[in-house]
């Protein structure tokens, strides 16, 4: 290993160890006062780097993903990844996903075997695909999805706009943003792209639609509930009539606690009513809107 110098791109931290990638080099700054840096050759032109846990995976051009020790030992996890390439990985839910050239691809990782999961129907190429607790965001040129179910099914949640291309995305806790054309940058809220947030990972034994708080509200409230298996979940609220002013939820869930927020902004005041419905269960409640 030799010191090196290389144009970076994205870094990451190990401990107070500083890892960013350049080219085909994977460079570590050790911050130990001797201001050593370690370069690590691979044999394809690095893509992107992701970490979960203590361990970090190194997406590369053509030789697939490496998974990367905390001690820096790499070792390829390709079992299934046809063509050997990836732009970028995230990991949710006890899975690794790849965003490549040829699609989605997923695995577990107990046991590396990728299989290719979705693709569009112009078999356009994936750029970047990120997580946001059991949600996943992956984009391609024209457009960006959101997987609510660990890439099971997507969702297309933007498309190109007079021509300007997605160039990545990134998250923090409370946005999504894309690079949008040669200049500009878009985000939007993950309470609105998502719609709903994951309150815990704790798996309960039971269904159950808890009260609304706070209840009378004036113009926010949240609704939560939990779900003791994945499940298909609608979400609707209705006024007093019985019509349908809202849909909040419509898509399969892991189990878990969830929360959502309702704005009645837009509705007068009076009696509502939400239901929850499952393929095992329903039930529904009333909430006052006071304005």
């Amino acid at each position: 290993m030799e010191a090196s110098a290389h144009g970076t791109y994205i870094g990451e931290f190990n401990n107070q160890d500083i890892i960013f990638l350049s080219d085909t080099y994977l460079n570590v700054y050790r911050d130990d006062n001797t201001a050593n840096m370690y370069s690590y050759s691979l044999p394809s032109k690095l893509m992107d780097m992701s970490k979960y846990g203590q361990d970090f995976f190194i997406s590369t051009q053509n030789n697939g993903v490496y998974l990367c020790s905390s001690s820096y030992q790499l070792t390829p996890i390709n079992n299934g990844l046809t063509p050997l390439n990836s732009n970028s990985t995230a990991a949710a839910g006890g899975y690794l996903f790849s965003a490549s050239n040829s699609g989605i691809y997923k695995t577990s990782l107990n046991t590396i075997n990728w299989v290719r999961i979705f693709e569009e129907q112009t078999q356009a190429p994936f750029n970047k695909i990120i997580s946001f607790n059991n949600f996943l965001f992956a984009c391609s040129n024209s457009r960006i999805y959101k997987s609510s179910d660990l890439g099971n099914s997507w969702v297309q949640i933007y498309t190109q706009q007079s021509g300007r291309l997605v160039n990545s995305i990134w998250s923090n806790s409370e946005y999504i943003f894309a690079s949008i054309g040669n200049s500009g940058l878009i985000k939007r809220s993950l309470a609105e792209v998502i719609g709903i947030t994951t309150s815990s990972s704790a798996v309960s034994n039971y269904f159950s639609l808890h009260q609304n708080y706070p209840n009378p509200f004036n113009p926010n409230t949240v609704i939560s509930f939990q779900l003791p298996i994945n499940s298909s979940v609608s979400l609707r609220v209705y006024d007093i009539n019985g019509r349908e002013v809202s849909e909040l939820v419509n898509e399969k869930l892991s189990a878990g606690e969830y929360k959502i927020d309702f704005n009645g902004a837009s509705l007068p005041s009076g009696v509502y009513y939400y239901k929850m419905t499952t393929e095992n269960f329903s039930e529904t409640k009333k909430m006052i809107l006071v304005k």
